[in-house]
């Protein structure tokens, strides 16, 4: 499908990419990813009380706070979804959790520029346990603690203005 032109730019996170596509006539196109792997895990916290937590997230990208679920890449590229989401429930929210549940449901948030995407799990059974540890230069904290009815009014609002997470959330609410 996809023909590397050149590579345009590579450090140790990232590269972009000149590529065409002859199959489709399309022309040559610039992409993206991380280096090192290109999926990684979307998770769902759900308390053991029911409650879905969310998170307020400080995205360089968007230079704005992002309202949204726990998410994180694979720091390999044959670790598992399971063991994405243990990782980043603990050090992004401090959460451990019960059971879970790995959707059929990929996300690739920016289809037309990166082949970067994210498996949706639940994570049933969650409870605070541990102090977050964030990697240096995130910000990122519990913004709260919401009803299945409540999660639907901060869909329909707006106030989760993150892609993957509102996708996510509908996921759960459809087949959570």
């Amino acid at each position: 499908m996809k023909k590397l032109i050149n590579t345009i730019f590579k450090n140790g996170f990232m590269s972009v990419k000149k590529v065409e596509n002859d199959e489709f006539g399309e022309g040559a196109f610039i992409t993206f990813g991380r280096n090192k792997t290109s999926h990684g895990s979307i998770i769902v916290p759900v308390m053991k009380d029911g409650r879905v937590a969310l998170t307020k997230e400080y995205r360089i990208g968007s230079d704005d706070w992002v309202i949204g679920v726990p998410k994180g890449a694979a720091d390999q590229k044959t670790e598992t979804f399971e063991s994405i989401a243990k990782r980043e429930l603990e050090e992004e929210v401090g959460i451990h959790f019960e059971s879970l549940t790995i959707t059929e449901l990929n996300i690739y948030p920016l289809p037309a520029f990166a082949e970067f995407h994210g498996r949706v799990v639940f994570a049933k059974g969650c409870s605070v346990s541990v102090k977050p540890d964030l990697e240096n230069g995130e910000a990122i904290e519990v913004f709260d603690l919401v009803t299945r009815e409540e999660l639907l009014e901060l869909l329909r609002t707006g106030v989760i203005n993150d892609a993957e997470s509102s996708a996510a959330l509908h996921h759960y609410l459809a087949f959570g």
